[in-house]
């Protein structure tokens, strides 16, 4: 925490007395509560107020932006990832979202700080949005741009007229924020139950796991990430070309069984493990349509080895393997409805016997929205089906703008298994939930 705020006065004082300063916040209430038909029925499976406020301050060649909230929560303690909590109060935390220094000039802009980076077309799917890590803490973001955590970096922009070459530099590894809190219910989908049948005759007991047990990568110039991003604006079509070189974002967890029969003790461990990419996207508006092509591919990308193996035969918690991913989606905007339809595939090659996923896997996703009463009332229906698993989210919504300040919103988010295992979304099927949440802005 120091060293954030030291940082955080160092680009103070550089920041020359500001022409302007811009001031806006929002208080926001979520919650959620099991669905009957769920093994948490009626239950708070989230319940948090969040204070949030943006403050934004420019000169002539600098601006300064700073996003922060102050978070209050009934139900989890803090994550240690990208959060700073009060003393011995774990329900109330602080969350520096983004912090930085920008410099214009004719030939370039600088951004040095913690920022938010958005890349590729897709829509609820991650594929070449590599950059930034995830908020894994919670089910009640309503995207995943909302759940997204800043990197500490320097960005160098070149922009030309229809074109921006962005390349970044990222010294400070980030951490994904997982949900390791005893408090949190997503922890159960994420690490096995206390004590586990290994057969018919052997049990394990699971140490406690958190956050602590995960090894990240040392601060060293070594451990720095790399980014770049070519951007073209034209007439007919947008066109990006995306590179870059770090961590992968999820840690690979490694099990390790000590003692002896019947009764076992598994130690679990994290590592974070080096990850390359090399992307592009398009997006081609067709009369009131929009068409969106995605794809990148991966020379070194690490996949988690299964419990299974590495109890078994297998001595290590990762493989690197080759892997290529693709997406094809549209959107329409007809009238007061808006659809997007997308359908996403990738292929891991080589041997999948060890790791925890098929070599081919593939999924697709719908939206549908309706705006009633001069955009008062908005009614919407998202679906996301993986087609390996045949596992699914459905998420039918309202939202109702109060006045232009306020807007309430409830929606059914319903995470149901595959036909013959979980899948990735099945795995949650017991924290299916009713989520609701309040936004004042001002």
């Amino acid at each position: 925490m120091r060293r954030v705020l030291s940082g955080l006065l160092l680009l103070l004082l550089l920041l020359p007395l500001p022409a302007g300063i811009d001031f806006s916040g929002k208080v926001i209430a979520d919650g959620s509560v099991g669905l009957p038909y769920a093994d948490t029925a009626f239950e708070l499976n989230a319940g948090k107020l969040t204070f949030s406020g943006e403050l934004d301050a420019y000169s002539e060649k600098f601006s300064f932006h700073v996003d922060t909230a102050l978070v209050l929560d009934g139900v989890t303690d803090y994550s240690r990832d990208n959060s700073y909590a009060f003393d011995s109060f774990k329900r109330a935390y602080l969350r520096l979202k983004e912090v930085y220094l920008d410099y214009y000039s004719d030939l370039f802009s600088l951004r040095a700080g913690r920022q938010i980076v958005t890349w590729g077309a897709a829509d609820a799917i991650a594929l070449t949005d590599v950059l930034c890590p995830q908020d894994m803490t919670s089910l009640t973001s309503y995207d995943m741009s909302e759940s997204k955590l800043g990197i500490d970096a320097l960005k160098l922009s070149f922009d030309s007229e229809n074109t921006i070459l962005d390349l970044y530099w990222v010294p400070l590894f980030t951490r994904t924020a997982l949900p390791l809190e005893s408090s949190n219910p997503l922890r159960s989908a994420l690490v096995p139950s206390d004590v586990i049948q290994l057969n018919a005759t052997d049990t394990a007991t699971i140490h406690d796991f958190t956050s602590e047990d995960i090894d990240s990568p040392k601060l060293n110039l070594a451990n720095g990430e790399y980014g770049l991003r070519l951007s073209r604006f034209l007439s007919y079509a947008d066109f990006s070309l995306y590179g870059f070189y770090g961590f992968e974002n999820v840690p690979s967890i490694g099990y390790a069984l000590e003692g002896s029969a019947p009764s076992y003790t598994l130690d679990l461990d994290g590592e974070y493990h080096r990850m390359a990419m090399l992307g592009a996207d398009t997006s081609i508006p067709i009369s009131s349509k929009t068409l969106r092509v995605e794809g990148a591919y991966f020379p070194i990308r690490p996949f988690q080895c299964s419990a299974e193996s590495q109890l078994g035969s297998a001595s290590k918690d990762y493989e690197e393997h080759q892997m290529v991913a693709f997406l094809l989606g549209i959107d329409w905007m007809p009238g007061d409805w808006s659809l997007t339809a997308q359908y996403y595939a990738d292929w891991v090659f080589g041997d999948d016997e060890n790791i925890e996923r098929d070599s081919f896997g593939s999924k697709a996703t719908f939206s549908l929205s309706r705006s009633l009463g001069g955009d008062e009332l908005e009614l919407g229906l998202s679906l996301i089906l993986g087609l390996s698993d045949f596992d699914s989210v459905v998420n039918p919504s309202v939202k109702y703008r109060v006045s232009d300040e306020f807007i309430i919103s409830l929606s059914l988010m319903m995470m149901n298994p595959g036909i013959d295992s979980d899948g990735e979304y099945g795995a949650y099927s017991e924290l299916s939930s009713i989520v609701f949440r309040g936004t004042y802005s001002f």
